[in-house]
């Protein structure tokens, strides 16, 4: 879709998402930041790749609830049938923001249409697709009421450059998740692992490495708990020094027999 001219985001909003980058506020920024262009109701982060996808982040507007139930079945199992994984191949050959919509009356998978028209109620969804990191960003937005107009496509895909720079740098700071659990409920299961392992560890000690298990950098760390990067570090080597360990894969070996 051309682009004729630039759309002005909210400066207090684009700052709100930027203070929030890797840490569990992000989610609801960018969600204010989407609304302040185009009325979003629900918003997805995901991760592509040929044999699994995986959630990054997500959020809604009040009085939209999509139980966990039905966006897990997304991740385990529809995601082969989303048009979307189509675009892995061509994302590997352009750096540029994709752009795609999907309507229940264009799916031609029967089974994919009955879950995203009549399960989960999707009238209307916009993706924002680029590939990176071994696999395809695609930010999703949904509608649940009324379809997107020409104007609304336009005026979001004009910022989908910033809108796709932040979600993935926001990923790369918050680290990974295994499964679709939210990151404080894994960050809140690994500091209780980690507390039995060693019950002398102090409350910083088990935050940096939970969080450093989740695949967080040091600055990501820094940035979710709201310290420098050089107090990471020594509350990361206090850890290890109580744990008897000096790298983090003998961290994760240490969860892992325990």
């Amino acid at each position: 879709m051309p682009i004729k001219k630039q759309m002005m985001l909210s400066s207090k909003k684009m700052v709100n998402v930027i203070d929030n980058l890797g840490n569990s506020q992000f989610s609801e920024a960018f969600l204010q930041l989407l609304n302040s262009v185009v009325r979003v109701e629900h918003f997805s982060l995901v991760q592509l790749g040929e044999k699994e996808a995986r959630f990054i982040t997500s959020a809604n507007i009040k009085g939209i609830d999509i139980p966990k139930s039905l966006q897990k079945m997304y991740l385990t199992h529809y995601f082969k049938k989303d048009p979307n994984i189509q675009l892995l191949v061509k994302a590997k050959k352009n750096d540029k923001v994709l752009f795609s919509r999907l309507i229940p009356e264009d799916i031609e998978d029967l089974s994919y249409q009955h879950f995203f028209d009549y399960d989960i109620k999707i009238v209307d969804r916009l993706s924002f697709s680029k590939g990176s990191d071994r696999g395809l960003y695609c930010i999703n937005l949904y509608r649940f009421s009324k379809k997107y107009s020409s104007a609304e496509i336009e005026k979001i895909t004009n910022v989908s450059n910033f809108l796709m720079s932040c979600a993935i740098k926001h990923t790369r700071l918050a680290g990974g998740l295994s499964d679709f659990l939210t990151r404080e409920a894994q960050i809140n299961e690994l500091e209780q692992r980690l507390h039995a392992i060693n019950n002398k560890l102090t409350t910083r000690e088990l935050g940096v490495c939970a969080r450093a298990l989740l695949g967080l950098s040091s600055e990501g760390i820094g940035l979710d708990l709201g310290i420098k990067i050089t107090s990471v570090q020594t509350y990361r080597k206090r850890a290890y020094a109580k744990l008897n360990i000096s790298s983090q894969n003998e961290l994760f070996g240490l969860c892992l027999k325990n």
